[in-house]
């Protein structure tokens, strides 16, 4: 048996009326322009969340001239309501989600742009999946890259000697980072450049015109993804070879990389001095004079 609600019954009884329940239903024209008001914040800002469009109320007032979305209708008090309509709003966006097959729903459909800036989607057997982003005049502008001083910075990005500016090329995303995968990676950056640019890309050491240097962070499978892809243009030389011709690392890699590792002292001394000696003999002279092998 249901207990009397005996406050309830008082308040009848005495002529007062008990508030009824909120309405649980929006009205379809304010769900339909709270959607779009959604839409155009995910649009955006692709982080929103429903507390975040509570908290910066900034497109409520716009949209609605009031202040809080209950104030706009009594149903929309409740925060379910609102993560439903951005749920909803999510799904229509981004129909295959944000993931790899978003992506590559978003290029095929040519939605957002994006086929003119990702300019390949790959997935290898190995499990590896590989998003390269490049604009038209990012990769003419590579061609075009000029070495200035002894070192030119080149990843996915050149440096300005002169202005101290690093400038981004491209952006290439990826899930696996063995020598094999960024061979591969190499490998299509380069003919993505091709193809938007109209030119080969070329290399000083190979075709005596073209990129003298290529900067790296020091890992061992970026290096060697790298040798690798030069050998597949070049087999005249292995990979290692290729290497000792075009790939620098800069000191703070170097360093990073110096400090991670454990040497004795003599040998940690030997490879700090490594970039202030000007030849491969001076580094040998070093350690015959300290009897280094």
């Amino acid at each position: 048996q249901e207990e009397i609600d005996l406050e309830l019954l008082r308040d009848l009884f005495q002529g007062r009326d008990v508030p009824p329940p909120p309405p649980e239903h929006t009205p379809v024209g304010i769900r339909d322009e709270l959607q779009t008001m959604i839409q155009n914040i995910i649009t955006s800002d692709d982080s929103v969340t429903p507390r975040s469009i509570i908290a910066k109320n900034n497109s409520i007032n716009a949209n609605f001239d009031k202040d809080t979305l209950s104030e706009v209708h009594a149903s929309l008090n409740n925060v379910d309501k609102l993560r439903t309509l951005v749920a909803k709003c999510y799904k229509n966006m981004h129909p295959y989600g944000q993931g790899n097959l978003g992506v590559m729903h978003s290029v095929q459909c040519k939605k957002f742009d994006m086929h003119n800036y990702v300019r390949r989607i790959e997935q290898f057997e190995d499990g590896q999946t590989l998003i390269l982003c490049m604009l038209d005049f990012q990769a003419k502008a590579l061609q075009n890259l000029k070495v200035q001083g002894d070192i030119n910075e080149f990843e996915v990005n050149s440096y300005d000697e002169m202005h101290k500016l690093i400038s981004s090329y491209c952006r290439i995303y990826t899930n696996i980072f063995t020598a094999n995968a960024y061979q591969r990676l190499f490998t299509q950056l380069f003919e993505v450049i091709e193809n938007l640019s109209e030119k080969p890309v070329k290399f000083y050491h190979i075709d005596g015109t073209g990129w003298k240097c290529i900067l790296g962070d020091l890992d061992p499978g970026q290096a060697k993804g790298l040798g690798l892809a030069l050998e597949k243009r070049d087999p005249s030389r292995n990979w290692e070879e290729h290497l000792t011709y075009i790939f620098k690392s800069c000191l703070v890699h170097f360093n990073r990389n110096l400090i991670a590792k454990k040497f004795d002292n003599e040998v940690h001394l030997l490879a700090k001095s490594i970039p202030t000696r000007s030849s491969v003999e001076e580094v040998h002279e070093y350690c015959n004079d300290r009897s280094i092998t």
